[in-house]
């Protein structure tokens, strides 16, 4: 499962496997937005990465996807 989430200061979306989530958790560590960011909030929940980026529009530039909506 992924979970979705949001940053409240730069407004990017990005998914973070559950996995991944348990084990920082364990750590101690905070999650944070690819910028930096702490300030976070979870929209959504997600079975799949695919149906997680059906909500939202990407675009491809060159190599890299963006997000639109």
């Amino acid at each position: 499962m992924y979970k979705a989430y949001r940053c409240n200061k730069c407004r990017v979306v990005f998914a973070i496997p559950t996995e991944d989530i348990r084990r920082m958790e364990k750590q101690g560590r905070y999650i944070a937005c690819p910028f930096g960011h702490k300030e976070i909030s979870e929209p959504d929940k997600y079975d799949s990465l695919k149906e997680c980026m059906d909500n939202s529009v990407y675009v491809r530039e060159g190599r890299r996807m963006r997000q639109i909506k």
